[in-house]
């Protein structure tokens, strides 16, 4: 007879126990040590007193390896409240983690896309609106975590336009319990609600990442 393997529980029991090692997985990519971005490695606009972020390239990570990166929520005293398009695009940052600061409000068209190093993004609860095709292409993306509210998706004729067709499977989405305008899925990604204690340890991660020091 052949060796059956595994125990003779519930299959499902299996499947949802692969799942929730999955979301513990997904969770840490957040938690990290980060470094933050210097002024002098960022290229960007002022306007009405507002930085918008329009390049960034960390050449040394092609030496020194990926780098999870805090972007900082305020450049020479101005608050970042944009990033920009196709800002941290094809890999340039090096950036296997971004941790977005809560005064930005918007991220633009293909801010993040073809960035295969790319894993895990912490996002501030500034944020309330977001371009297309933002990581498409970043196949590597297992996590996100968003503090605030649902942004809004630039409209599309076509789904899934933030992650494009390149995500198999798709990243699992964090929201805090308080947040408004969620559902089960955002843009084809499933949802997850996180604990009391995971939102506040988030919370904590991203003021002390994007205000005071270079690295958390």
């Amino acid at each position: 007879m052949p060796l059956l393997l595994g125990s003779c529980g519930d299959p499902k029991d299996d499947i949802r126990e692969l799942e929730r090692e999955k979301e513990r997985a997904s969770f840490e990519l957040l938690t990290g040590p980060t470094k933050k971005l210097l002024a002098d490695n960022i290229s960007y606009e002022i306007k009405d007193g507002k930085a918008t972020l329009t390049n960034f390239i960390y050449y040394d990570f092609l030496r020194e390896g990926t780098v999870r990166w805090a972007i900082p929520e305020k450049i020479d005293g101005h608050p970042v409240t944009v990033i920009g398009a196709d800002s941290f695009q094809l890999d340039g940052a090096g950036a296997s983690h971004v941790t977005i600061p809560n005064s930005v409000v918007r991220i633009e068209r293909r801010a993040f896309q073809h960035s295969s190093h790319l894993r895990s993004l912490l996002i501030g609860d500034g944020l309330t609106s977001m371009g297309l095709s933002i990581f498409f292409y970043s196949k590597s993306i297992e996590s996100v975590a968003f503090l605030g509210d649902a942004p809004k998706v630039d409209p599309f004729v076509r789904p899934n336009p933030l992650f494009g067709e390149s995500h198999n499977p798709t990243p699992t989405i964090f929201i805090t319990p308080e947040a408004r305008g969620w559902g089960s899925t955002f843009e084809g990604a499933p949802v997850k609600v996180l604990t009391a204690k995971q939102t506040e340890q988030l919370r904590q991660k991203i003021q002390a990442s994007t205000n005071s020091g270079n690295e958390s």
